[in-house]
């Protein structure tokens, strides 16, 4: 194929003229079944100046790969790529990963992928030689194209397990100890190119360790290596490349990325491998031995630097990510039913919940952001928070559940910091209420509603006054927030059975007004919050008989504006549950309300 010609048609692919882009995507659709294509766009790459132009190749080049490497297999009509020219294309395509720039090499990843989940080892057997042989090179180039070789072969071999994984862990043997020495060298660096690779570097380590623990990375001294590394990088001080001004850039950055996937590894080794008493039944490798090991000898080292790190964002001495915040909180959640684990931490709990969780449960400047000025958003993310699998606010949630449930006796500390958060908010004078911290204490109180009202509970009797003292007036705080919380804590309560008849007629006035509220999240929460109280007596005989149309036709409007909410593809998965409680609870209008009411929820 001529590749000048080929270099031509690429290039009028970035034509302003319309008419000149469409001809030339018609002549690259004729062409890219021509025998010689992608051997053509490889030339281009090799010899390429113009960043537009190469960029746009390796487009081509990846999406003719994904279609026509193996069509039969991903259902395509695409015309088969030749196996002479897959010959070549493999011998090809290592150096040019090697020789490309970034903004390339990010697109020629996934064809690497994508040709290694059918090719290899059978059809490249010498792709592994390959790998070690960047890895062991001089030129920091070839050792970053060799660690995201390296990723790529964990990633075919990241779910498979017993024979299908006896490759593999010769592989892991023959690879990772200089993989180790590439992360050692790069953990006291600060430059953002090497955060990069040591970022790829813990990311190669996750994927080999996610299903099985390959046989020499049980191994007593690998252990130790490779545990040291990460917890290196744990408290490693944040260089002034990883703290750029917008935290939404910090999140993102290279060396925070190592960090996370630092902390996630030390997780993943606990949970899954080091702690005794949650070994796997089914797992077809005995690691009682590892577990054992790793309890004792690793474990209480990974809390010890978790609490330094704690202890220095708590005094303001450091800036940790959304994702460092999450693993911390998880593996402290991790360590609350072991025994030996929990000796270590309970000294540690009463600050803990006050400087750590409490503050992570309060309402952050993003969710007050979100609030005023994306109330959709806002939603989706507090009512679809299992979605973000590295939500601090969810995994300091699930500590208090596992903490409160595991060691009963620390749910009074808990209760103890609620009473004391709101009562002093309750004192204090209007111009120096914290309203984030009421609400961070209403939430608190809310995750505990399952420990609160359960048997035995010596507390679930002081319920009831604790709402008309302390949730009650939040229905008419001059914060949306406060509001939507004080219907949310009703809706976690829902099994409380009120004493006073006269404490369900307010609530239920104020959550009807609620579902007025000129914010979209409070009308949102109260309409979750009225459906559990139908089962109510005196509330189901209010609907029925005392119900003032304008207060009915402002609940079925909420009813009405969740549903309407939940129904385009943007926010298809908004409202996960919340379309089957609105609807739930328009159906239990229904059979309550006047009939000529009712049909306003249909």
């Amino acid at each position: 194929m001529d590749v000048t010609v080929l270099r031509d048609r690429i290039q009028a692919t970035l034509d302003p003229n319309a008419a000149i882009r469409q001809q030339a995507e018609l002549d690259l659709k004729h062409a890219e079944e021509q025998s010689g294509f992608t051997d053509g766009l490889l030339n281009i790459l090799e010899g390429e100046q113009d960043a537009a132009i190469r960029l746009s190749t390796v487009v081509y080049l990846k999406n003719r790969i994904s279609k026509g490497w193996s069509p039969a297999e991903e259902y395509s009509q695409a015309k088969p790529i030749p196996e002479d020219e897959k010959t070549s294309f493999r011998n090809r395509l290592v150096p040019i990963l090697v020789a490309s720039p970034p903004q390339v090499r990010i697109q020629l990843i996934p064809t690497l992928q994508k040709i290694l989940a059918y090719d290899f080892p059978g059809k490249w057997p010498d792709f592994l030689d390959i790998t070690i042989q960047l890895l062991n090179a001089g030129d920091i180039a070839s050792v970053f194209a060799g660690v995201q070789c390296l990723l790529a072969i964990c990633k075919i071999y990241r779910f498979k397990s017993g024979e299908n994984r006896a490759d593999f862990d010769k592989i892991v043997g023959m690879s990772f100890p200089q993989l180790l020495n590439i992360g050692n060298s790069l953990a006291n660096e600060t430059s953002l190119e090497a955060g990069e690779i040591l970022r790829t570097v813990l990311k190669v380590y996750k994927h080999a360790i996610y299903f099985d623990l390959p046989a020499s990375l049980r191994e007593q001294e690998t252990m130790v290596g490779w545990c040291t590394l990460f917890l290196t990088v744990v408290g490693k001080e944040p260089p002034e490349t990883s703290l750029p001004e917008d935290l939404d850039e910090r999140e993102t950055n290279h060396w925070w990325k190592a960090k996370k996937w630092s902390y996630a590894n030390l997780n993943r080794l606990y949970v899954r491998y080091g702690n005794p008493s949650a070994l796997g039944k089914n797992n077809e490798v005995d690691y009682t031995e590892v577990a054992k090991n790793f309890i004792a000898n690793f474990a209480p080292k990974i809390l010890e630097i978790y609490l330094q790190q704690v202890e220095k964002w708590v005094g303001k001495q450091v800036w940790l990510s959304k994702a460092s915040l999450y693993y911390t909180l998880n593996f402290l959640d991790e360590c609350i039913k072991p025994k030996s684990m929990w000796t270590l931490l309970k000294p540690h709990t009463d600050n803990l919940i006050s400087h750590l969780i409490f503050p992570v449960l309060c309402q952050s400047d993003e969710d007050i952001e979100l609030f005023e000025e994306e109330p959709q958003e806002y939603l989706h993310r507090k009512l679809n928070f299992y979605e973000d699998v590295t939500a601090p606010d969810v995994a300091a949630t699930n500590f208090l559940v596992t903490l409160t449930k595991s060691r009963r006796k620390q749910t009074f500390s808990v209760l103890n910091f609620v009473n004391e958060m709101v009562n002093r908010y309750e004192a204090a004078p209007d111009n120096e209420k914290n309203p984030r911290e009421k609400e961070g204490a209403l939430r608190m109180i809310g995750t505990l509603s399952g420990v609160i009202l359960g048997k035995k509970s010596p507390v679930a009797d002081q319920v009831e006054y604790f709402f008309v003292r302390h949730v009650f007036p939040e229905f008419r705080s001059a914060h949306g927030f406060l509001r939507a919380r004080a219907c949310d804590s009703l809706e976690k309560f829902e099994q409380l059975d009120f004493k006073d008849p006269n404490n369900l007629i307010i609530i239920y006035r104020n959550i009807l007004e609620s579902m007025a509220d000129p914010t979209l999240p409070v009308r949102v929460a109260a309409a979750l919050a009225l459906q559990p109280l139908i089962r109510h007596d005196v509330i189901r005989t209010n609907m029925k008989q005392n119900i003032p149309q304008a207060g009915y036709a402002a609940a079925s409007e909420a009813c009405k504006r969740s549903r309407r909410r939940c129904s385009g593809k943007r926010h298809g998965r908004l409202c996960g549950g919340l379309r089957t409680r609105a609807d739930s609870f328009c159906r239990g209008a229904e059979r309550t309300a006047p009939r000529h009411l009712s049909e306003d929820c249909s």
